[in-house]
């Protein structure tokens, strides 16, 4: 019918074209003719009254001749177009039937196979529009409610159910909710059927909308919930419903353990949902009861809420597979994993993940994750894992962070404003709600693991309780296999020396401290500490003194008990253990034979080298009465051995300990030396050795003590360089000593230099440049006058870096001098390349007297200075028998105690000017 009306109507178009433009010729001919009238009354008219000249009335009638054609002419053409467009209005209007033809059939055919897959479903389905009256229903609803589908279009629910408003009450109160909220609803009610009879159904609704967003109507489908059952029990039973339909108990197919009796009882166990959204289990049992021939009476069904039961069983199998997989697991990502994937599996969850505690980030990070097998689902996961909880309390807290803050489970029946969650990406994956719960181990939370599934079911107090049983559980596997691992570190010996290591030895040590406390024996520790040792690594390389350390390792074991403990504790420091210790002097007597293994020469890749150790011993329970102690005295007694020239031993007694007491109160007393203005510094002269005139003073740091007096620098300048002081002083001697050298300009003392000495950590400090030069400007001093002295292993220790530096020290006008040269191990070629000014002898080679090598030394560090045209400097000059063999051999200047002894400020101008007045030569 639709197509016809399409074809009537181009028809009726096409007639009423035509009728149009054949009305419109005629009336143009008509139009012409009379306006020719008209024109040829008038010239007959004109002419008769002799208007024209005589000469014109001949050219009149070809006037209007010509006016006639023309108008023809203009008429024909004009009928020749508005017949060639009614032409193409038709065939255009033949094309758009022609789409409007397909376009309908395509929607005719979509209807009709929409129509037929609505009509083929079993279940009864209708719609409804946004007005709330039915548009449409299928062939099951008319069998249903018997009654046609035009009676039903366009009536509405009150209409329907005109008699029963309760009925229809229903309906439209779920309708409303679902436009509010549109999801899918379902409800159960009762209904009549055709035949009356009243049946248990079950309702789902669901709202659609047009493109633009507007409310479009309902679409619903009705179970029939009495149906459904009895197909249940027809396979509860394993029989169709025909092989039922008429027949006795024994006469049915039944198996023989339902023809025992005159009453059978079959149960099924089924998840369902109940009326508020909530999943639930029932048990469903049927009782058929049949007289004494076997002749159904009647049917008893009863129906059991078992979902406490079930959820019971569900959470035993879940914790017994976490048992398993806690037992099984030989990893802690391993164990992660499965838990993951046994929780999901046992709670019918989705997805899975465990967010780890990284305390030095400050965040939650996602470690292991297990998910079902699903695109969206994988895409939503990886979305997850980028995002990281903070551990402190922020703005917007997400599940996992609620749970570190709390320690308690949380359970969040919506994502749609989860912060950290995408949003889309849940809904895309049909994910609805979390579950989140700690992992801790006592009050301590270890990480959080998070749950994702699909339906909204409501957490209760029983799951709560066994996954926070779970969290402990996976907590204390944790933390065991933690130790585990560690356990297995400490059981691996020193990689380098395989040596026993630190965690190693501490075992023995407590091992062997217990058995001394039962049996009343004496056991003993020994620290080693490898004189010089840097010297060679530096030298030689890390390779080399790597195996150094293999060959030390080696020389210790051998030269030591069985029972004995050698172990490395880093770098250069070894320790040995010794139990049963019966003779304290045996210590003494191991202590020297280990020294001079040691001392024997090394060959390390060809090259021969030599070391010695310091050794320091604690014994239990002489010195104390534990382990720690018996440790720190045995490293105390170390450095003392150290202190007292390396190379040697030292037993620990209470004196050490009260060394050690000095010291921490000469370093305390130090920190406030330059807070309190304690520092000063004195002068001491240097003078040409043959004219006897000043050269330059040495500027000498002293600590004012108020109780101790003025303490020299011996005694605290190594305390300073082992707790940093060193670089506050070192700066304080800048300031002083640039100031008091501006002071002292004055007529010729313009030559005269003061010589600071520079720290280690002075000289390898990247800023020392800049802050000489600061100061240098800070004070008004002249570069000239200042002389930086440096010693022989700080150039030595990086010869490169040095090279660079002096020369960049040498650049802003500064004198250079190595001190104390003679004691380290310089290179010739090396010394060659430092811009240096000067050498200075160290005070040790200055005991000539009946010293053949010290004077040796002397002579060719005189003679090497001069071959590179340096000025050599002796220190430490005391005698006049120094005196005259450091002139006699060439030396340019001296300095010591026979000259002058280190003088206040105000007492060295005063040198400085009494030795300008009375310059005579060293005599």
């Amino acid at each position: 019918m639709t197509f016809s009306v399409g074809r009537n109507a181009a028809s009726r178009m096409r007639s009423l074209g035509a009728k149009a433009i054949g009305a419109l010729l005629t009336g143009l001919v008509l139009g012409a003719g009379l306006s020719l009238s008209v024109l040829a009354w008038s010239l007959l008219e004109v002419r008769d009254r002799q208007l024209f000249l005589a000469a014109t009335d001949s050219v009149l009638p070809w006037v209007a001749l010509f006016g006639a054609l023309s108008l023809g002419c203009l008429a024909f053409s004009m009928i020749r177009m508005l017949v060639a467009f009614g032409r193409r209005a038709s065939a255009r209007a033949e094309r758009i039937t022609d789409v409007l033809r397909g376009r309908i059939s395509d929607l005719a055919e979509a209807q009709r196979v929409a129509q037929e897959v609505i009509e083929a479903l079993p279940n009864p389905i209708y719609f409804k529009a946004a007005n709330g009256r039915h548009i449409g229903a299928d062939e099951a609803w008319q069998k249903l409610f018997g009654v046609s589908r035009s009676a039903f279009i366009s009536s509405t629910v009150c209409e329907f159910y005109s008699s029963q408003t309760e009925v229809a009450a229903a309906p439209r109160s779920l309708a409303r909710i679902i436009r509010k909220n549109p999801l899918k609803q379902t409800f159960r009610t009762t209904i009549s059927t055709a035949a009356g009879e009243r049946v248990e159904s079950t309702h789902q609704k669901a709202a659609f909308v047009r493109t633009d967003g507007s409310d479009a109507g309902l679409i619903g489908t009705i179970i029939n919930v009495v149906a459904r059952r009895e197909t249940e029990f027809c396979d509860m039973l394993g029989c169709s419903r025909e092989d039922l339909i008429g027949k006795t108990i024994r006469d049915a197919p039944l198996a023989d353990d339902y023809r025992h009796g005159a009453m059978i009882s079959l149960a099924t166990e089924k998840s369902v949902v109940r009326e508020d959204g909530k999943i639930g289990w029932d048990k469903r049992i049927v009782s058929v009861v049949s007289d004494r021939k076997g002749k159904p009476v009647y049917l008893l069904c009863a129906a059991e809420d078992i979902t406490d039961r079930k959820l019971g069983e569900q959470r035993q199998a879940m914790e017994q597979a976490i048992t398993c997989v806690l037992a099984e697991s030989e990893t802690a990502t391993e164990a992660i994993a499965n838990i993951l994937q046994s929780i999901c599996q046992a709670m019918e969850w989705q997805a899975g993940m465990y967010w780890i505690v990284d305390r030095e980030a400050g965040e939650l990070r996602n470690g292991e994750s297990w998910g079902l097998d699903a695109p969206e689902l994988r895409e939503f996961m990886a979305e997850r894992a980028k995002q990281a909880e903070q551990l402190v309390p922020t703005g917007a807290q997400g599940v996992v962070q609620r749970v570190y803050l709390t320690g308690q489970p949380v359970w969040m029946a919506s994502l749609a404003r989860e912060p950290g969650v995408a949003a889309d990406l849940a809904a895309r994956a049909g994910l609805q709600g979390v579950m989140a719960f700690p992992v801790v181990f006592g009050s301590k939370v270890l990480g959080v693991m998070e749950f994702y599934h699909r339906e909204a079911p409501q957490p209760n107090d029983a799951l709560l309780t066994t996954l926070r049983s779970i969290g402990g559980q996976t907590g204390q596997y944790l933390v065991r296999i933690e130790a585990e691992v560690a356990l297995k570190i400490a059981a691996v010996p020193d990689a380098l020396t395989k040596l026993p290591n630190r965690e190693i030895f501490n075992q023995r040590l407590d091992h062997a401290y217990i058995q001394a406390q039962r049996r009343g024996t004496r056991i003993a520790v020994m620290f080693i500490d490898i004189d010089h040792f840097k010297t060679v690594n530096d030298t030689l390389g890390h390779e080399a003194g790597d195996t150094l350390l293999r060959e030390i390792a080696s020389r210790l074991t051998e030269n030591l008990r069985a029972s004995d403990t050698v172990a490395r504790l880093g770098g250069d420091e070894f320790v040995v253990l010794l139990e049963d210790v019966s003779d304290p002097m045996y210590l003494s007597s191991l202590a020297k034979k280990l020294i001079e293994a040691l001392s024997a020469s090394f060959v390390i890749s060809g090259n021969e080298c030599q070391v010695t150790a310091s050794i320091g011993s604690s014994a239990y329970p002489d010195d104390c009465e534990d382990t720690t102690t018996l440790i720190k005295n045995a490293d105390t007694a170390m450095y003392r051995a150290k202190e007292m020239g390396r190379n040697g031993f030292q037993f620990y007694n209470e004196l050490m300990n009260t060394t050690s007491v000095e010291r921490l109160t000469l370093e305390s007393g130090l920190r406030q030396a330059l807070e309190k203005n304690e520092l000063v510094l004195h002068y001491q002269p240097q003078i040409d050795i043959r004219t006897g005139q000043l050269t330059g003073l040495e500027a000498l740091v002293r600590w004012k003590h108020p109780d101790m007096g003025l303490v020299p620098p011996a005694h605290f300048i190594q305390v300073a360089n082992e707790t940093g002081l060193i670089v506050p002083i070192g700066e304080w001697v800048l300031q002083t000593a640039f100031a008091t050298r501006k002071s002292w300009e004055r007529p010729g003392t313009r030559n005269l230099t003061v010589a600071v000495n520079l720290s280690r950590r002075q000289f390898m400090h990247g800023s020392l440049l800049k802050d000489i030069e600061r100061v240098l400007s800070e004070t008004g001093c002249s570069a000239e006058g200042i002389a930086v002295e440096i010693t022989e292993s700080m150039v030595m220790h990086n010869p490169e870096r040095a090279v660079k530096l002096i020369s960049s020290l040498k650049s802003i006008g500064l004198n250079v001098v190595i001190e104390n040269f003679g004691t380290g191990y310089s290179s010739l070629s090396y010394l060659q390349r430092f811009p240096i000014d000067a050498l200075k002898i160290d005070r040790s080679f200055m005991d000539i007297a009946g010293d053949s090598g010290n004077e040796s030394i002397a002579r060719a560090i005189i003679a090497m200075a001069h071959s590179l045209k340096l000025r050599v400097i002796a220190g430490g000059v005391e005698t006049r028998e120094q005196v005259d063999f450091l002139r006699d051999h060439g030396c340019d200047e001296i300095q010591g105690h026979y000259v002058s002894k280190p003088l206040a400020a105000a007492d060295a101008f005063a040198f400085m000017q009494e030795r300008s007045r009375n310059i005579s030569s060293v005599s």
